[in-house]
């Protein structure tokens, strides 16, 4: 028997027979794999997004976290950066980046994009978790309470309330999510772009 997500890459690709220009559906079919634990498939989908539409933003924040989940970290990383200058206020860049270096002990580079992330969106759950993390594991106990109240008015507030449940990355996606796609400015990258889901949001 087939899971949701087999069912769901197969409806896809037969919608995409017909229409395989379609970044949306290409995005779509990247999140499928990827929760379906297909990565090399996944980021071949990814690429498609960004050979489709080259600046769009999310599309390279997905293909970093499907370079991530297979340790490519090199590719990862420029696919991070290539978001950022695409979307210099839009903080999920850093916070996929930030926890990538975290993940790879570089605590320092970690704190430094996870800042970025919270001066950008302050309602970035998981990038205070993370900051939360990197201050404690350097010694910056009082830097690193701060951050974990932080986290916690956000999963306390009201609009945590309304996301779905899942934890603060329920798609597991390496380099972490942000709980919101909000820009400095106070719009949102989805409704700026012509938007493609993120990987969290195939996951709800």
């Amino acid at each position: 028997m087939l899971k949701a997500h087999d069912k769901e890459i197969v409806a896809l690709k037969k919608v995409l027979m017909f229409d395989p220009e379609n970044k949306e559906l290409r995005a779509a079919l990247s999140n499928a794999y990827y929760n379906s634990d297909r990565f090399e498939e996944a980021i071949d989908a990814a690429l498609c997004v960004v050979e489709i539409d080259e600046k769009d933003t999310q599309a390279y924040c997905n293909l970093g976290s499907c370079y991530a989940a297979q340790n490519m970290v090199d590719d990862a990383i420029k696919a991070f950066n290539k978001a950022s200058e695409l979307a210099p206020d839009y903080s999920l860049p850093h916070t996929n980046l930030g926890t990538l270096y975290a993940n790879m002990g570089r605590v320092e580079a970690a704190i430094k994009e996870l800042k970025i992330s919270v001066s950008l969106n302050g309602q970035d759950a998981g990038a205070w978790l993370n900051l939360y993390a990197c201050y404690k594991e350097v010694g910056l106990m009082e830097e690193s309470q701060n951050a974990y109240s932080k986290y916690e008015a956000i999963l306390n507030g009201p609009e945590s309330q309304e996301q779905a449940s899942g934890g603060d990355n329920p798609a597991n996606i390496p380099g972490g999510v942000s709980q919101t796609s909000k820009l400095a400015s106070g719009s949102d990258l989805r409704e700026d772009s012509a938007g493609l889901e993120s990987l969290r949001e195939s996951s709800e």
